[in-house]
């Protein structure tokens, strides 16, 4: 049996990363989970790259909790913007959306307004994103959350605006896959 799957989806600077800490944080601690495990996803690395996304989720099943930190949609938005492609090719993408789906993976597209991207990628001093692609990405990113609407029966778009994702939304997250 697979571990509960939580996967956070978005342009960088949205507000990802800070999530899952804050997630992990509060399962570890309120719902004694002993095992969390948080996997992040670059550039993949192996062949076939389908079989690497798998391999790394189920060499995890049995944790408590699975918290994917930018996962496969970025790959099929990063990938053709900085390499010319994506090494994810759609049917494989359709294929993995399809088993976390089965999974009754939670996916989370963490969005927000392109210039409140642009001011935090500014004040990190972030540069892996040139800034005129900051509203690309954000637009990709959500034609994949609309395309996928119908595979995955747990779906949510987080909409920061000026908000940023506190302990409620973090309790949210566990109540619907715990």
């Amino acid at each position: 049996m697979m571990a509960p799957i939580v996967i956070f989806e978005g342009c960088d600077g949205t507000g990802k990363t800070t999530a899952v800490e804050l997630v992990k944080q509060i399962a570890l601690e309120n719902y004694q989970l002993d095992k969390v495990v948080v996997l992040k996803r670059g550039q993949p690395t192996a062949e076939p790259i389908l079989d690497q996304y798998m391999k790394d989720l189920k060499d995890n099943a049995d944790a408590d909790l699975i918290l994917c930190d930018r996962w496969h949609w970025g790959e099929m938005i990063y990938g053709p913007l900085y390499r010319g492609e994506s090494l994810l090719t759609p049917s494989a993408w359709q294929a993995l959306d399809h088993w976390l789906a089965e999974q009754h993976a939670l996916l989370i597209l963490f969005d927000a307004d392109e210039q409140v991207i642009v001011n935090r990628l500014k004040s990190r001093g972030d540069d892996f994103i040139k800034i005129e692609h900051v509203g690309d990405i954000l637009e990709k990113y959500r034609e994949i959350y609309n395309s996928q609407l119908e595979i995955y029966r747990r779906i949510i778009r987080f909409d920061e605006g000026d908000q940023f994702f506190e302990q409620y939304h973090a309790y949210e997250v566990l109540l619907q896959v715990l």
